[in-house]
């Protein structure tokens, strides 16, 4: 089953295939200043602890590794810079 909603998010932001469309389209510094920048996960099952790791922004990247932002606050960012691009870049899509 394909994740949906903030799930899906979080793993897309993690492959960084989001990440790769959110800087050319303008919005990737402002997501980072609105949401919470980690570099530190940590994996749980219960109160144990199971695994840690760093991921820190690869060298010559403008931003970090990793941002939390609920999708209250990307929904409206996303929308702007959608309603922005011109109508052949959005063939197809409902505006």
């Amino acid at each position: 089953m394909m994740p949906t909603g903030s799930a899906r998010l979080a793993r897309d932001l993690l492959s960084k295939t989001l990440a790769g469309v959110l800087g050319p389209l303008g919005i990737g510094q402002r997501m980072v200043d609105k949401g919470v920048v980690w570099s530190v996960g940590k994996i749980f099952t219960a109160r144990r602890q199971l695994y840690q790791f760093i991921c820190w922004a690869e060298e010559g990247h403008r931003r970090p590794a990793f941002i939390n932002l609920q999708q209250f606050y990307a929904r409206p960012i996303w929308s702007i810079a959608y309603r922005s691009l011109p109508e052949s870049t959005c063939a197809g899509a409902t505006r």
